[in-house]
């Protein structure tokens, strides 16, 4: 009896995750982030707040956490001055799943004050928000020494970024960045980057 209760829990878990916004952890090319993103944009975490969501299919109120960004830079898409969107608050997989569904538990988390460029996704009719790319792919920390330009760098030390990125048409700088170990790149040449693949 108990085996078959976690089996209809596992599958009730599956068929309500198919209807709930996801954050995976692929794309990791830079012309597959820019493409996939509905938006693409420099801003500061003004505000990180845990709150609840009521999911009418579990017929119980889920955690959330709730991300204000005062954009910075647009790079793609015409965000206001202001984005606001939600992740899930799961810890584990183990958690997501006592309430009921197998909600994505890899959503990136942002510090507030510190600034970051973000590939998102589409706004969710529930005010979602995925991450393209996940995480270690999607999210870059935006980074400046005293008296240096800003830099940008993901979890993954930006590898694997550029390796579909033809050098024709890059300015010296661009092929700089193209060729560059792992490691953080100068902003303004990665947003060149970024415009530049979404425009073939």
């Amino acid at each position: 009896m108990k085996r078959l209760s976690t089996f209809l829990l596992a599958l009730l878990a599956t068929l309500f995750a198919f209807s709930l916004p996801a954050t995976m952890d692929l794309p990791t090319d830079l012309k597959q982030l820019a493409k996939q993103s509905d938006l693409v944009f420099k801003g500061v975490c003004k505000e990180k707040r845990q709150d609840s969501i009521f999911w009418p299919k579990l017929g119980r109120q889920v955690p959330i956490i709730v991300y204000r960004f005062e954009v910075k830079d647009a790079i793609k898409g015409n965000p206001s001055s202001v984005v606001e969107f939600k992740q899930w608050a799961f810890r584990s997989r183990g958690e997501a799943i006592q309430f009921g569904f197998l909600a994505p538990v890899s959503t990136a988390s942002f510090e507030k004050e510190k600034t970051y460029l973000l590939f998102l996704g589409e706004l969710s009719e529930n005010g979602f928000r995925s991450v393209i790319g996940g995480a270690g792919n999607g999210v870059f920390e935006v980074v400046q020494e005293a008296g240096q330009p800003e830099k940008v760098v993901n979890l993954g030390g930006n590898r694997g970024l550029f390796q579909s990125i033809s050098k024709k048409s890059l300015s010296k700088s661009e092929i700089n960045v193209v060729q560059a170990p792992p490691g953080p790149v100068p902003y303004s040449d990665f947003v060149s980057l970024v415009k530049k693949v979404m425009d073939h």
